[in-house]
């Protein structure tokens, strides 16, 4: 028996579409299905379960797969903190290219040496893993990684002075009011294997099926900053401590907070039912208001 762990999310079609053509087709995976165990068709020797992408590298390297599709990135995360596992990368697919990057409020750092002039440097990050790594190899004398489950973007400047993110579109950056920083992985997903599972199964007629829809040859290290000089100012990024802050979701839980806040009397412009901006006004004095 052979077991795959796919992706779900966004990648999700683009890998179902790579594998049928390549003579894998998996049951109801490209379609959605919110099944998580998936049959493989006319492959009694396959197992597939659907897993969040960032779950894939440890469900690998642990050995309850043998071979998983997943971002480079999450590859990275997990090799970042845990060196020795073995994981085992097997092939580009091409799929969902971007990088990872470390950006910041463009209006407040615009390169990686302004970054030395904080007394203490926020970052926040879906990797904290790459995030510790890219701190210590800059020489930071004092920072704080703060691990997020999504939109990173909207941490700086208030929450965050560094933000390492995926960014997949050339203009992600610049809408949101980013300055890159550095580059520190070329993204896309890729076929890996756990190195016991390659060593004693026979694993050809599927590597054969994932590896052939491989359209891509990027470079998998991770690219690490120069030691960052030290220049404090006394800057600090942190809010006046006299400004009440409020944090309000967006998502599925939006309608919900939005009603309770109508029904505490709360009104913030630009925070509705279904729209809203990243910084709402809340036309109360000291309270601000940031959608996150």
């Amino acid at each position: 028996m052979v077991k795959i762990a796919l992706p779900a999310g966004d990648i999700r079609k683009p890998v179902a579409d790579a594998l049928s053509a390549s003579g894998l087709h998996v049951e109801g995976y490209g379609e959605g299905s919110r099944q998580y165990l998936l049959p493989a068709r006319d492959r009694e020797d396959v197992r597939v379960r659907v897993f969040r992408e960032k779950d894939i590298p440890i469900q690998v390297a642990l050995g309850n797969y043998d071979v998983g599709i997943t971002s480079l990135a999450w590859v990275q995360e997990i090799q970042s903190r845990f060196p020795q596992q073995p994981l085992v990368l097997l092939g580009d697919l091409g799929i969902g290219a971007g990088r990872i990057v470390a950006a910041a409020s463009a209006a407040d750092i615009s390169s990686l040496e302004d970054v030395g002039s904080l007394g203490r440097v926020r970052l926040a990050s879906e990797y904290p893993n790459i995030a510790d790594s890219f701190a210590r190899s800059a020489r930071l004398a004092r920072y704080r990684v703060q691990p997020v489950s999504g939109a990173a973007h909207a941490y700086p400047p208030e929450d965050a002075d560094v933000v390492i993110l995926a960014e997949s579109d050339d203009g992600f950056l610049a809408e949101h009011n980013l300055a890159p920083l550095f580059t520190l992985l070329d993204n896309s997903a890729w076929v890996i294997g756990n190195a016991d599972a390659l060593a004693k199964k026979d694993l050809r007629s599927v590597l054969d099926a994932l590896l052939g829809s491989g359209r891509g040859a990027r470079d998998a290290s991770l690219r690490l900053p120069p030691p960052i000089a030290a220049r404090p100012n006394g800057r600090q990024g942190e809010a006046p401590r006299d400004v009440l802050r409020m944090a309000v979701p967006d998502g599925h839980q939006q309608r919900h907070v939005y009603e309770a806040l109508q029904t505490a009397g709360l009104s913030f412009e630009g925070y509705g039912e279904k729209t809203t901006v990243r910084r709402p006004q809340s036309g109360i004095d000291g309270l601000d208001v940031k959608v996150v």
